[in-house]
Formats: C-alpha cells, sequence, structure tokens
C-alpha cells in the first residue's frame, strides 16, 4: 500500500507528471475546430 510505505513521495509526483501531461493532451482536443458556418462567412 502507498500510503504505508516509502514510496508515497516518488508515487504522487509520477502520477502527478502524468496528470499534468494528459492535461495538456485534453486541452488541445477542446479547442473549437473551424466549422461550416465559419468557411460560409469567408468566401
Amino acid at each position: 500500500m502507498l500510503n504505508k510505505g516509502p514510496y508515497i513521495v516518488e508515487a504522487v509526483t509520477v502520477l502527478t507528471n502524468i496528470l499534468q501531461r494528459m492535461e495538456q493532451h485534453q486541452y488541445k482536443k477542446n479547442i473549437p475546430a473551424a466549422g461550416p458556418s465559419y468557411c460560409r462567412t469567408r468566401l
């Protein structure tokens, strides 16, 4: 169990790193793309 062992600090560091990298990927997916209405108004 991590909460009773000597590896808790390392485990939290690894999990923090993973979550930070996943947030960056999630942010890229949430950027709105130009839809058809944008393309029609630009012609």
